[in-house]
């Protein structure tokens, strides 16, 4: 039972170790406000260049696995060239190593000292204290880029809160002689590298993986003979998320896929070789010696870094292999069509939202290029036509009952708003109300619930979803004094230019295209941000004054489709 409690716990401090991980990369990618990965498209003239920005992308976001998919997105959009992703790839692999050499700083090889500067600093007692600075900033910073101090305080110490439960958690396990026993089985060099190929291909976090070694060396189980092939091998299971990714991108993003899994592959056969070479000849005096966690982070940078430098010079090379790997197709005359005429708008750039942002104006910048350049030679004039609604007429049915009737016309759904209108109606106890909603949604039901218990004043009619023809059926066959529509976010509102073309006075908030429709001739705008009385007096007021509006009048003008469609039609052939 207790083993199981254990191994238990350390699952559990394995997910806070990842959720916090996950939140220090987006809050750090937040923060920086997607200049880092704007950086990767325009700063990549050359290898050095390219290797450096890998490396500041990876350390702020924590994820070599981001990174590389980012880049595998960039080249697909045709923005980042197969040659100058190569250096961003080799750079991502350092950067990669940042998470655990912060981690190394929970190390208890480390722990014990006198001094106290050094022992505040010790994870066991920096954590609590970045947390409790964390929370007081969240509870009192009203500026965002204030609060996103707190995200990334609060990454570190969930990050740092992990690791010390999968510590404890692990330590009654070193008790145990089969804990010892798997490290002597991994100790095998070819059983670790598949081991750390797997454990990183499944997790598809190098970070993570390594990570969770450190951790287990804590217990001060792992022989440094057992970390070499599990690093060797996190460093190529790392490469599988980049893989996935650019299944059905074109050929050079899945280059770029390629060109980060043989990089790993070389980098990792040669330290094989290397190390196995000159253990089984000169042999290393630490090798079976339990390894720190100081020191599976040295080694992973050093593997890293070293392998970087080894390959560096080699960068055309690397990309002939995936070239020769991924083959050119034919195609006519001789053009290459996996370069897209734009860039695209590609999913993988939704890791990073702000570079998803950025590339959307991009793109449109560039199709506003391509079309000039296209078709220069045509005279081209700008239209802004309101095609509008069909003319239903105006319905015969007077108000002679003295009721306010109203009618809203949308789904329900939260943007709507819906529920407000009632709430506005509530505060007017002293008229008689009839209101009409038209339309359903999710939130049909719950507006419902609200209906048991109204004043006596108060009737309201919920009709759900209905036609069209409906709709029209129910301005003609019953009286309506005041449409009313308080969306929170509008286009250029159909329903409210149905309602104008019965003649009937409207209320909306002053959201989207809804001024070109609502104005003083037309009915009253509220502010987005109205309260409840505010539209309440409003009611009241058009009401008592509904013979002032002309909204028929202002459609007539502008929301014929009966003139706007021929008209639109004439426009163009006539230019």
């Amino acid at each position: 039972m207790e083993i199981f409690m254990s191994v238990l716990t350390a699952v559990g401090g394995l997910a806070f170790f990842l959720f916090g991980m996950n939140m220090l990369g987006a809050s750090l990618e937040k923060a920086a406000g997607g200049k880092m990965q704007q950086a990767l498209e325009k700063m990549t003239s050359n290898v050095v260049k390219s290797l450096l920005l890998g490396i500041l992308v990876t350390a702020a976001i924590q994820s070599s696995s981001a990174t590389t998919v980012i880049v595998v997105g960039l080249v697909n959009a045709g923005i980042l060239r197969l040659r100058n992703a190569i250096g961003v790839i080799m750079g991502a692999n350092i950067g990669t190593t940042v998470t655990s050499l912060i981690l190394s700083l929970a190390d208890p090889t480390h722990a014990q000292t006198s001094n106290v500067v050094l022992n505040l600093f010790k994870p066991a007692t920096l954590t609590p204290v970045i947390a409790l600075v964390a929370i007081v900033i969240l509870m009192t910073a009203k500026k965002s880029r204030t609060r996103l101090v707190s995200e990334i305080m609060f990454g570190f110490a969930i990050l740092f809160n992990g690791m010390m439960i999968m510590t404890d958690a692990l330590e009654p396990l070193s008790e145990l002689p089969a804990f010892s026993q798997i490290f002597q089985t991994l100790s095998n060099p070819f059983v670790g590298l598949l081991a750390g190929t797997l454990i990183t291909a499944i997790i598809q976090s190098s970070s993570a993986s390594v990570a969770i070694l450190q951790t287990a060396a804590s217990t001060g189980l792992v022989p440094f003979s057992a970390a070499v092939p599990i690093i060797l091998g996190q460093n190529i299971g790392t490469c599988v998320t980049s893989l996935l990714s650019s299944i059905g991108a074109n050929k050079n993003a899945r280059r770029a896929a390629m060109v980060h899994l043989y990089f790993n592959i070389i980098g990792t056969v040669i330290f094989f070789i290397g190390m196995y070479a000159i253990q089984w000849t000169i042999g290393f005096s630490f090798w079976n010696d339990p390894v720190s966690m100081s020191g599976i982070s040295y080694f992973h940078i050093t593997f890293n870094v070293l392998t970087t430098l080894l390959l560096l010079p080699f960068t055309r090379l690397l990309e002939k292999l995936a070239v020769l790997t991924i083959r050119d197709k034919k195609s006519v005359q001789g053009e290459d069509e996996d370069v897209p005429v734009v860039a695209v708008l590609d999913s993988r750039f939704l890791l990073s939202p702000s570079l998803a942002l950025s590339h959307v104006k991009e793109v449109v910048e560039q199709m506003g290029e391509y079309a000039k350049k296209n078709f220069g030679q045509y005279k081209f004039s700008a239209y802004c036509s309101y095609l509008g609604t069909k003319d239903h007429g105006i319905s015969k049915i007077k108000n002679e009952d003295g009721v306010i009737h109203i009618l809203s016309c949308s789904n329900v759904v939260p943007v709507k708003r819906v529920s407000l209108i009632l709430k506005s109606l509530l505060l007017i106890p002293d008229r008689p109300i009839q209101w009409t909603h038209i339309g359903g949604g999710k939130g049909f039901n719950a507006l419902q619930q609200q209906l048991q218990q109204l004043p006596a004043n108060l009737t309201v009619n919920l009709t759900g979803a209905i036609t069209n023809r409906e709709v029209i059926g129910h301005y003609l066959h019953h009286p309506v004094d005041i449409f009313v529509n308080v969306s929170a976010s509008e286009g250029l509102p159909v329903s409210i230019m149905e309602a104008i073309s019965f003649n009937i006075p409207v209320i909306a908030t002053n959201v989207g295209g809804t001024n070109e429709i609502v104005t003083s001739e037309s009915g009253v705008l509220l502010d987005p941000h109205f309260s409840a009385q505010e539209l309440a007096d409003q009611i009241v007021r058009v009401y008592e004054h509904k013979d002032r509006f002309h909204p028929r009048r202002l459609w007539e003008e502008k929301f014929n489709a009966g003139k706007n469609y021929p008209r639109f039609i004439s426009q163009i052939l006539n230019d």
